[in-house]
């Protein structure tokens, strides 16, 4: 599959484009933001927070997750509890969430 990335400033901020010839909901970045939303759908607000703050902290979005959910490669891992439903997800995530 081919695959085409590019990155610019624009205003101090860093900005990334991707492209490639898998459809858009079978490409990984697609599928972190969604596992992402769903984990923030079944959070608390102190986890959402925590979340936010690791951004502001130049964090990129799947190593804060990897962060808070202590995974040694948040890219593969968080792939990994796409499986999972709702229910599973949440249980895993109490180990988590304070």
């Amino acid at each position: 599959k081919d695959s085409y990335s590019a990155s610019f400033n624009l205003e101090n901020m860093l900005i990334e484009v991707y492209a490639e010839s898998t459809p858009v909901e079978k490409q990984n970045g697609y599928r972190h933001m969604a596992i992402e939303k769903r984990i923030l759908d079944i959070a608390n607000d102190s986890f959402r927070g925590k979340i936010i703050e690791l951004k502001k902290q130049g964090y990129k979005t799947e190593p804060a997750f990897g962060k808070l959910l202590h995974m040694k490669d948040a890219y593969t891992e968080l792939l990994h509890l796409e499986e999972l439903n709702d229910s599973e997800l949440k249980k895993i995530l109490n180990n988590f969430i304070r």
